[in-house]
């Protein structure tokens, strides 16, 4: 193991391990580009990361297509083939709803799994008999116990002014998930609710766990006028259980869209 990495978060799920690797530094390569890349990225922070997975033959890991980026041990590959054709549709539709992979590999055995490095930022949760609910395209793996699917708006309207889209994706069982977060750890917001509601100005709320609807609300001006201007819409939540929500997010939006705005002229 690298001297360069460090561990800054892990979960067991009975003798399976999920571990986040950081690096502290990067020494780049021979691409004045890619080196200048680096400096600004070290300026601010930013970290590259890699996921590693220890299984030990009792437990299976479920993750998006194409995360792989090597294993070492005794370990199999497998991707959903049942339900004829009948179930490779059902697993499309799915697909384009969640935004994420058609078949979802499923990997068994014992030895050590790596992921894909990224800068990205992660989320691990672990949920236990319950059901997550997340970002179209945020699931990056799970332990084998959940089953990932699609999760349907409690109305069309609400889907279709949300953000979001018309479907999440929604795990449930007990488990272990990893997320792609679209903020930091450390800039989540984390609400607990039993029983309440929570209005989000944005589309911000971005993973939660429990029992919840969610439907799209006006706050004060007219319907029409909340429509036609995108102000006045509120995300609420109503239920118990737990919310993610990142609200930096908005001002790096922001950003992103100010400077691709100053590249276009």
């Amino acid at each position: 193991m690298s001297d360069r990495m460090k561990i800054t978060d892990s979960r067991t799920h009975g003798n399976t391990c999920i571990e986040l690797f950081e690096y502290s530094t990067l020494g780049g390569n021979a691409n004045i580009s890619t080196a200048q890349g680096l400096y600004y990225a070290e300026k601010l922070g930013m970290r590259l990361k890699r996921l590693k997975i220890t299984l030990d033959g009792t437990d299976e890991l479920i993750t998006e297509a194409g995360a792989l980026h090597f294993m070492k041990g005794d370990i199999q590959m497998s991707t959903p083939s049942g339900g004829g054709l009948g179930g490779f549709m059902k697993r499309a539709v799915q697909g384009v709803a969640t935004g994420e992979s058609i078949t979802k590999p499923r990997y068994s055995g014992k030895g050590e799994i790596w992921l894909e490095p990224t800068f990205g930022h992660f989320l691990m949760v672990e949920i236990s008999n319950d059901t997550l609910v997340a970002d179209r395209g945020a699931f990056v793996c799970c332990t084998g116990g959940l089953e990932v699917g699609v999760a349907r708006p409690d109305d069309i309207a609400s889907g279709l002014l949300s953000g979001e889209g018309l479907f999440q994706t929604r795990i449930s069982g007990t488990g272990i998930v990893v997320l792609q977060s679209p903020v930091p750890f450390e800039e989540l917001e984390v609400i607990e609710m039993q029983n309440d509601t929570l209005k989000v100005d944005g589309n911000f709320a971005f993973a939660r766990v429990g029992q919840f609807t969610m439907k799209i609300e006006r706050s004060s001006r007219s319907l029409l006028g909340s429509v036609s201007s995108g102000e006045g819409l509120l995300q609420v939540f109503r239920g118990s259980g737990t919310i993610w929500i990142a609200p930096s997010s908005t001002a790096y939006d922001r950003m992103h869209a100010g400077v691709m705005a100053m590249g276009q002229k």
